[in-house]
Formats: C-alpha cells, sequence, structure tokens
C-alpha cells in the first residue's frame, strides 16, 4: 500500500516477473534483464534467506516477495519467465496464497498441449502467460490452438495474459477472443509502442478483455480508453513488468492520470480483485 497526497492506495500487480534462473553466478547476465536497483536488492539479501532455505525455488520465492515489500506491492500475478519457472509459481501459491498469485505456462506450439494443460488444472493455477515472441507464434499461426487453450482455460477459470507488442499483429486476436467469450484475457503491455491502438481496438470489440499498463508510455491513450464507453475505466489493470521495469514509474503513470481517486484504486487494486473473485469464483479465497 502506497500513500500519495493523504490517500491510501492498494496495489495489485497484475505483470511481475521472477526466475529460478536467479544465482550468484549469473549475476552480470541477468542485470542484462532486470533494473540495478532490484539486483541489488536480491544480492544484498541472498545470504540472509539462503539461510532460511537450501531449496533453490523456496529461496527464489522469498526473494521475490522481499521485491514486492520493498516497493510496497500488496498482491502480485507471477508470470514465469521460462517453462522451468512453473515450479516457482507453484511454489509460491503454496507459500504465500494470500500475496502471490502463481500463474502457468503454456506454449500454443507444445506437442504436449493436452498435457500441459491439463498441468494447469492438476496444480490449480489462477492463470497462465503466452508469449508470441519467446515462444515463436504469432495470433494467425496459432489461432486454432489459442482458440484451444482459451476454451479450456474459460472452461475451467484460468486467466489468459499475453504479452503484446511488436511480435504479433494484435488485429489477429479479436476473432480468437470472440470465439472464446466465456474466457478472460489480459492484453499484457496493451500493445506497448506499435501496438497501444490496436490494444484499444481489441477492448472496445471483446469485452472479456483487460488493457495491462506496465511499460506502456503512451498515458493519454489510457485517458482514451477511460473514456470510450466500450472500455472504461474498469478494465484497466496496473502492472510493474517487474523485474525489467521500475515499479515506482509505473506506479506513478496511474497517479499521474487527471482521474478521480477512487478511478485510481479501480486501476491499482480493485479492477484486478473484481477480475479474481468475479471469474475464479472458489479457487480465490482471500
Amino acid at each position: 500500500m502506497i500513500i500519495y497526497k493523504d490517500e491510501e492506495y492498494r496495489l495489485w500487480d497484475a505483470h511481475s516477473h521472477f526466475s529460478n534462473l536467479v544465482a550468484r553466478p549469473l549475476k552480470s547476465f541477468l542485470k542484462a534483464l532486470a533494473i540495478y536497483e532490484i539486483m541489488d536488492l536480491i544480492f544484498a539479501n541472498w545470504q540472509r534467506f539462503k539461510s532460511i532455505s537450501e531449496d533453490r525455488t523456496e529461496k527464489n520465492v522469498y526473494l521475490y516477495k522481499l521485491i514486492l515489500d520493498f516497493y510496497q506491492i500488496d498482491k502480485a500475478i507471477h508470470l514465469p519467465v521460462f517453462k522451468m519457472d512453473r515450479k516457482l509459481s507453484y511454489r509460491m501459491n503454496e507459500l504465500f496464497p494470500q500475496k502471490l498469485f502463481g500463474f502457468g505456462y503454456i506454449n500454443p506450439r507444445s506437442k504436449k498441449l493436452d498435457q500441459d494443460l491439463q498441468d494447469l488444472v492438476d496444480h490449480k493455477v489462477y492463470g497462465i502467460k503466452i508469449h508470441p515472441d519467446i515462444m515463436k507464434f504469432t495470433f494467425k499461426t496459432a489461432q486454432e490452438e489459442l482458440i484451444k487453450i482459451l476454451r479450456f482455460c474459460g472452461e475451467n477459470k484460468i486467466i489468459v495474459l499475453s504479452h503484446t507488442g511488436s511480435h504479433s499483429t494484435l488485429k489477429n486476436l479479436t476473432p480468437i477472443l470472440k470465439k472464446s467469450e466465456e474466457s478472460v484475457f489480459i492484453i499484457g503491455h496493451s500493445g506497448l509502442c506499435p501496438q497501444v491502438s490496436d490494444a484499444l481496438q481489441v477492448a472496445k470489440e471483446c469485452p472479456n478483455s483487460y488493457l495491462e499498463m506496465s511499460g506502456n508510455p503512451y498515458t493519454y491513450k489510457f485517458i482514451e480508453a477511460i473514456k470510450d464507453p466500450d472500455i472504461g475505466v474498469e478494465r484497466i489493470l496496473f502492472g510493474t513488468d517487474i523485474p525489467s521495469l521500475h515499479p515506482r514509474v509505473e506506479i506513478q503513470k496511474v497517479l499521474a492520470l487527471p482521474i478521480s481517486t477512487e478511478e485510481k484504486r479501480l486501476i491499482f487494486s480493485y479492477n484486478l480483485e473484481r477480475v479474481m473473485r468475479d471469474f475464479l469464483k472458489d479457487k480465490f479465497k482471500i
């Protein structure tokens, strides 16, 4: 929770990452992927958390929570960076179910897609992340698989979040979402610089989609979305993209919007909380 101009705001982060690759020998490499402040925070506390557990995954859960607490983030969605990080998400849900929401990892191009989908149910994850660039697919070439994934996730109360930017044409996402209206889809980064207008168009046409703000500098486009009767402030989510972006910058982006205090609270926490309560239902117990 933060206090700004005598107003309190809870922070629910819809877009953050951590990885089991975090290790001392990789410190220099990791600084190319994360802001220095976060990496310094991690390694300054390395020995302290090593004494808590020798298990690498468990230690990394505590380090991730340390970062969130440092930036006063109340609750956060964890998005696996690599497939191996599913284990990290599963452990988060076990250790801190009141604070950390671990998502799974699904590649539409997987030869074991059915097995991977069942794995999500077996581990009772809150959602999944897909990434067109890292996973080497586009919304057009993987349309059939994505419809299958979204329908499965809709039936099993699993949220879907996708990275968006320059890697896959967002206009091709609309027919997928329209054929899986029972799903909940978060448009990660809201298209970034290249496709922010397309992201807003998807949100206009697909009411089961939500715009997530991290990394997107075009705050005037979010004001446009807030004023649009087909989108509105209720479908905009706060995110930080920890550890790649600075959380305080992402927080300030919301605070600087020319909207009311209550509307800022919607973006910071209430919208994500509502989505999780209404969609996840019994799975979400907070």
